[in-house]
């Protein structure tokens, strides 16, 4: 945080001991490399305490200090807004605060109090980075100190951090020390509804989000007791459940799924919605849950994950057999004749398990399609691939949402399949191997498909060259040799919209110039080329990763390419970012196969045609001022509507040049 520096020519004692507290306060940290070292903090310590005692004000001031040992007491949640570019920033704390983020003890804190005695409440109610002292006690300090600030203001414990924590859900999360089962029963039953997270139907947890650390069963009981407690108390208890937490390192045994059993039993006959964020589930406590599942008569929506391989009771020596837990599954889903929408997780690096889950889900989308006399009602299915190490890394992801869409005009039933990948480079082998099956299996299907890119990476050209591979694999699945194996029957195999083709997050001089060839023009070509592409593709957008803009390149060539694929083969491609706002030519294209173009060269009825024309003339985005950069805002009104009425005229004209044998016949 900035500062103003000034010249103090006679300083005063009380602004030299300012000065040397922030001094000391900062050598508490020390700096990366030597904080575990430094033996000199006691020393410190007592020499704060000695200026504190002469000037008592000073305790209640901030001072700007940098806390290099953020990972140890913060946590990732909040390394988020101090760390900048890898290193954490100034920002400005209490004495209090940094004795605790520092973990000088219990002493040093009551000789705090001790010189504040008449500005208690002032002290606990001072937020820095919107915390109190009793969010960051119990991130991070020990039980005597939790306790210590926590009776003498009880009432704190129902105050809630930035990220909308309590006291309670920040000690569960606690990066130094595991407290122990009494002092968290004390601080629930301080604030009872610190059970419930941060919605009324939500649990508040299942684990510590630091390492693998998992809650005392005693524990889980108790909150498991006092969370029905709290419902019986309720005229309208909440229909929803949510086991939820970003980051939780939480692999289910099968005492805490017969626990969590308990909870679900009481609300059989109204929970219509569950979501448990574990990492993975050990292979009973998944087949018993399955088993719940298939009895429950009023779940709707289920979000769950998977067993990991290595949680398996599978005794298999290379490739992990998840078929007893594939088997459960399907029971579940073919039984429960109550759920509409599943959500299912993957939290691992073992392909094999991946593609048998997979498959499990494709055959069961593919062979359950039913109508309205059949029981079975699952509408919306979703699966997410995470098989990252560690949660902020983001080095590798995939997201695959199923929907099924029952069309009452037309006598079939189909799915709907979009594809999210997320990797460093798209080169790591079981990465581009499992995308490669998925789109083998649900090719057909796929409606959009995102490459992104996270995070500052080094190696741009391989993630283009593997995106060029990639939307070939994609591509290739809309042409009939990839969807010969599927019956005609199969409900699987009809069309679908045209596809969506997404790049995120890349540097754009990588993108788009490339390196011997392999930039955005050949990516282009590649894809607009295609037949295929050119009768299905629907939407192309290119998002920058950083500050800067596609008009700082040379993308003449691009553009080029663009506009011909559009003037001369392409009908259904409405959406070409950046690059339709760089050419009004392109735009018009764009704007023309959205309003109709396609139509119109299909249809044989002249009022469809006419009623196309109304609906161009008609159009928002041709009638209002938009973001495309082609239009001056410079210009008055009276021009700009001038522009914009040329502009639906053009459309127009456009859509009767598809078709002149409708409007030109002398009859």
């Amino acid at each position: 945080m900035a500062r103003t520096r000034r010249i103090i020519t006679n300083p005063t004692p009380h602004w030299t001991a300012q000065r040397r507290v922030g001094q000391l306060l900062q050598d508490l940290f020390g700096d990366d490399d030597d904080f575990n070292g430094n033996q000199q903090m006691q020393q410190n310590v007592s020499e704060l305490l000695g200026i504190f005692r002469e000037f008592p004000d000073l305790i209640l001031q901030e001072y700007g200090v940098v806390l290099y040992n953020w990972r140890e007491c913060c946590g990732e949640e909040m390394g988020g807004r101090i760390v900048v570019d890898g290193e954490p920033t100034n920002w400005d704390y209490t004495p209090l605060h940094l004795f605790l983020y520092a973990d000088v003890g219990l002493h040093p804190i009551q000789a705090l109090f001790d010189l504040v005695d008449d500005a208690t409440d002032n002290i606990l109610e001072v937020e820095c980075l919107s915390r109190l002292p009793i969010h960051v006690a119990c991130r991070c300090s020990s039980e005597e100190i939790i306790l210590f600030l926590a009776k003498k203001r009880p009432d704190l414990l129902k105050e809630r951090s930035e990220e909308d924590e309590l006291p309670f859900a920040c000690a569960v999360n606690n990066t130094r020390h595991a407290l122990s089962v009494k002092t968290m029963q004390w601080l629930l039953q301080q604030h009872p509804q610190a059970v419930r997270g941060r919605y009324r139907n939500s649990f508040s947890a299942l684990a510590s989000r630091c390492g693998a650390r998992m809650l005392p069963l005693d524990l889980f009981d108790y909150m498991v007791d006092l969370y029905l407690d709290l419902q019986k108390q309720e005229e309208e208890p909440p229909t929803e459940l949510f086991f939820a937490k970003d980051g939780l390192e939480l692999h289910m045994d099968l005492q805490r799924t017969k626990i969590l059993g308990r909870l679900l039993q009481q609300q059989s006959l109204t929970l219509t919605a569950l979501t448990v964020a574990a990492k993975g589930w050990h292979s009973e406590a998944f087949i018993w849950m399955m088993k719940y599942l298939e009895q429950n008569k009023a779940l709707d929506f289920v979000c769950i994950s998977l067993p990991l391989p290595s949680l398996s009771n599978s005794s298999s020596s290379s490739n992990t057999d998840s078929s007893v837990e594939v088997e459960a599954l399907s029971q579940a889903l073919k039984q429960n004749n109550t759920l509409q929408r599943l959500h299912l997780s993957f939290s691992s690096k073992d392909t094999v398990s991946l593609r048998s889950w997979l498959d499990a889900v494709k055959s069961f989308c593919c062979n359950n399609q039913h109508g309205e006399d059949v029981g079975l009602v699952l509408k919306n299915v979703s699966f997410s691939w995470d098989p990252a190490e560690y949660r902020y890394t983001g080095l590798y992801k995939l997201t695959l949402d199923g929907y099924y869409y029952n069309y009452l005009s037309s006598d079939h039933n189909r799915w709907v399949f979009n594809l999210k990948t997320h990797s460093s480079n798209f080169s790591e082998a079981y990465f581009v191997e499992s995308i490669e099956h998925i789109l083998s299996i649900f090719g057909h299907n796929l409606a959009s498909l995102e490459f992104a890119k996270p995070g500052r990476q080094n190696s741009e050209r391989e993630s283009i060259l593997r995106i060029h591979s990639l939307l070939q694999q994609a591509l290739t699945a809309f042409t009939p040799t990839a969807t010969a194996a599927v019956p005609d029957n199969h409900s699987c195999n009809q069309p679908l919209e045209p596809l969506t083709v997404s790049i995120v997050g890349f540097q754009y001089p990588a993108v788009v110039e490339g390196s011997h060839g392999e930039g955005l023009l050949s990516l282009f070509r590649s894809l607009f080329r295609r037949p295929d592409c050119q009768s299905k593709l629907k939407s192309f957008t290119l998002k920058n990763q950083g500050q800067q803009t596609i008009q700082q390149y040379n993308v003449k060539g691009v553009l080029e390419e663009c506009l011909i694929m559009l003037k001369e083969h392409n009908i259904t491609l409405q959406e070409c970012a950046p690059f339709g706002y760089q050419d009004v030519r392109i735009q018009y294209f764009l704007d023309l196969n959205r309003l109709g173009r396609k139509a119109v060269r299909n249809i044989t009825c002249k009022s469809t045609l006419v009623d196309l024309l109304v609906k161009a003339q008609h159009d928002s985005a041709l009638t209002t001022a938009d973001s495309n950069t082609c239009n001056h805002d410079s210009l008055n009104s009276a021009s700009a509507n001038y522009l914009r009425y040329h502009r639906v005229l053009g459309i127009m004209y456009g859509l009767l040049r598809e078709a002149p044998g409708l409007w030109t016949e002398t009859t």
